[in-house]
């Protein structure tokens, strides 16, 4: 998945979803770029959810 600043469909959303789950499972350590990366784009979705 290309890097992201927002989600602007359900498509990008469900995309986005799959990929937080996949690195929430992966257990990134604290600081680790898969661990910024699983933050920015929960941050995302929470947005999203919010105008929704």
């Amino acid at each position: 998945m290309k890097d992201i600043d927002s989600i602007h469909t359900e498509e990008e959303y469900d995309a986005t979803m799959t990929e937080v789950i996949s690195l929430a499972k992966s257990n990134p350590a604290k600081g680790s770029s898969e661990y910024e990366k699983l933050i920015r784009l929960s941050m995302l979705i929470e947005e999203y959810d919010h105008k929704q």
